[in-house]
């Protein structure tokens, strides 16, 4: 027997019955069970296709249809009306800036497949709503969790709150690239701004990197939520600097130096660069950032330019 024709329809809760037309004009009902995820054959309308119950839906395909292109078809068609889940009886706020509206939202292979007042097509999971906001995940875009992405991957409580994007390495400061001797300086400067014990330091994770890409490797180990983070000013500025990036403005053989080290970050996944006019470290002063003048500004604008990426500034607001 060979099929003209596969169509899909959900009959309630329990079953979804996918209609087969053959080449003669009959159409069989083949019916699989939800409690069995829609994988399990629970009765066929075809002849001599009884012995087919309880197998899964591949083989009833290849049951009915034999091996081949017409197997190969109808299986195609099948898991493309399946849903992985739909949620039902949601209020969804789907983030273009329309009202909220009651819907349904459908989820296949990780991705959100549709949105919509109704859903069509079954699916291997339903969940009931109950009224509640589904909405896309809300972007954090400015955070300091640098330190705490080590050791928690999942930077709480911003996913209670429905956050499911964040950028870290805000105000001139990120954890690299560093030295492992300036480490102390820009400890200092995290701790004045975010008020993070010596211990989120020393004792929380293993510092095993001093470049941009060492520290993209070691966050990429354990995350739970999209981490965007950028590269900090004041931590470019020791790098190059050392010591005195805190007292000075920077050479013009300095400025380029830098320049080098910010597409380094870039090229290794920053998605650009933060600076500060504001902040200061823990011995109340100014972070290195605060010494840059426009040319040092101007040069490394210059370099976001070329990779089309973004500045976060910390402008003077009082």
């Amino acid at each position: 027997m060979v099929a003209a024709e596969v169509s899909a329809g959900h009959d309630g809760d329990a079953e979804l019955t996918l209609s087969v037309r053959f080449e003669n004009g009959v159409v069989a009902p083949v019916v699989l069970d939800a409690e069995a995820g829609f994988d399990v054959l629970a009765g066929c309308g075809a002849a001599g296709a009884g012995d087919l119950v309880g197998r899964p839906w591949r083989q009833v395909l290849k049951g009915l249809y034999g091996r081949g292109p017409a197997a190969e078809t109808a299986a195609r068609t099948w898991e493309s009306k399946m849903h992985d889940l739909v949620i039902r009886n949601a209020r969804v706020v789907d983030g273009t800036g329309a009202p909220a509206y009651t819907g349904e939202v459908a989820v296949k292979d990780g991705r959100i497949a549709a949105v919509g007042p109704m859903v069509d097509g079954p699916a291997r999971s339903e969940l009931d709503a109950g009224g509640k906001a589904v909405a896309p995940g809300f972007i954090d875009p400015h955070t300091h969790f640098d330190v705490q992405l080590l050791w928690d991957g999942a930077a709480k409580p911003s996913l209670e709150h429905g956050v499911t994007s964040i950028i870290p390495g805000n105000c001139s400061l990120s954890m690299a690239p560093l030295r492992a001797g300036d480490r102390p300086a820009v400890i200092g400067m995290f701790q004045q701004i975010e008020e993070l014990p010596p211990e989120a330091f020393t004792i929380a994770f293993d510092w095993t990197w001093e470049d941009w890409e060492g520290y993209r490797r070691a966050l990429e180990k354990g995350l739970a939520i999209n981490v965007a983070p950028l590269v900090g000013h004041s931590v470019i500025r020791v790098w190059v600097m050392g010591p005195e990036a805190n007292q000075r403005a920077a050479r013009p053989d300095e400025i380029a130096a830098m320049q080098g080290v910010l597409r380094q970050c870039l090229e290794a996944g920053a998605i650009g660069l933060s600076t500060s006019f504001v902040d200061v470290d823990e011995n109340a002063r100014p972070v290195p950032s605060r010494f840059a003048q426009f040319a040092e500004l101007d040069a490394l604008c210059a370099v976001l330019g070329e990779f089309g990426r973004m500045l976060q500034i910390v402008p003077e607001f009082y």
